[in-house]
């Protein structure tokens, strides 16, 4: 019988801005009961802990050779092994068009989402956007507010920080433009705030 093991690193709770920890990381492993067997006394051999746990472990010469031989059997064993890696203020912006954007588009006839269009779209605001990060912080943080507590306030805060970040380069302010025409349609359309799933 195999075994999955779960774990997550970066975890911030509600903020999702945070500069010290912009990254949140998902890992599986499957192992079944003898491969356990054999790979447990490489971490129990190198600490004295009940429980093997790397933020113990990482603080000794012992046991980062434990988890140096870990990693190692790891690599070996690629293939029991996955994770997600998601950065927060690309997940964030994400969800700026997913709840902003592709509502609109969906009202008019339109899949927002063909061909990875969606993605494209995020791509190209993501890195217009990156160098001018006190101006994204401010967008993102509207959306948090609007996402927590729906409202037409929260909306304008929105609008407003979006027209901020618009005026940072002619990139942008390309980019920006579906961005305002949706918040517009929305504060018109008075639709509900939620996302549509694809």
């Amino acid at each position: 019988m195999s075994s999955i093991y779960l774990d997550e690193s970066g975890f911030t709770g509600t903020d999702l801005l945070s500069i010290e920890q912009p990254f949140f990381v998902v890992s599986s492993l499957v192992l079944d009961d003898a491969t356990i067997a054999a790979w447990l006394p490489v971490l129990t051999q190198a600490t004295q802990a009940a429980e093997p746990k790397f933020s113990q472990m990482v603080k000794s010469p012992r046991g980062r050779a434990g988890i140096t031989a870990f990693c190692k059997l790891l690599e070996q064993n690629q293939g029991r092994m996955r994770f997600q890696l998601v950065h927060k203020r690309y997940a964030l912006l994400g969800k700026l068009l997913d709840c902003v954007v592709e509502p609109m588009y969906y009202a008019h006839g339109q899949d927002f989402y063909i061909e990875g269009y969606n993605l494209a779209f995020l791509n190209a605001l993501h890195y217009a956007s990156e160098p001018h990060t006190e101006l994204q912080s401010t967008v993102l943080s509207a959306l948090l507010s609007l996402c927590r507590e729906p409202s037409p306030e929260f909306l304008v805060e929105l609008a407003d920080s979006v027209t901020a970040l618009s005026a940072a380069s002619k990139e942008l302010k390309l980019l920006c433009v579906p961005i305002l025409d949706a918040v517009r349609w929305r504060r018109t359309a008075r639709c509900p705030w939620r996302r549509r799933e694809p």
